[in-house]
């Protein structure tokens, strides 16, 4: 089977330029909106999360697409499962915390929320 019979049976397609460069835009913005550990902490305590230029709307609601999606993956896999993902998207360990005052948040859970307030922000 040659790739145009695979795609031809499958409900799957190639990826086009365009896609893919919008998947580094996200990827781009995933990484300067959340950073580290540290960096999702101050995000969180700040009013309202620092949005980095040249981001708009649209590019945060893919953002919380990707959010959502690993957060609902992370939550139904195993912790095994879990790490393993993490570990492909060098997304951080899906067990750690983020504490501010007596809020809790894994990463994930950080991250969506983030995003979720830049959002919010954005739309005011």
């Amino acid at each position: 089977m040659n790739e145009d019979e695979f795609f031809a049976n499958s409900q799957m397609r190639p990826w086009q330029r365009e896609e893919v460069a919008n998947q580094e835009r996200i990827w781009g913005l995933a990484a300067a909106l959340w950073g580290d550990a540290d960096h999702l902490k101050r995000q969180l305590l700040a009013p309202s999360p620092s949005i980095p230029e040249g981001f708009d709307l649209t590019d945060l609601r893919r953002l919380e697409g990707l959010a959502r999606f690993c957060l609902r993956l992370t939550d139904s896999a195993s912790p095994w499962t879990a790490s393993k993902l993490a570990g492909l998207l060098r997304m951080g360990r899906p067990t750690e915390e983020i504490v501010i005052g007596t809020d809790r948040y894994t990463v994930f859970e950080a991250r969506y929320e983030i995003v979720r307030r830049a959002i919010a922000a954005r739309e005011r």
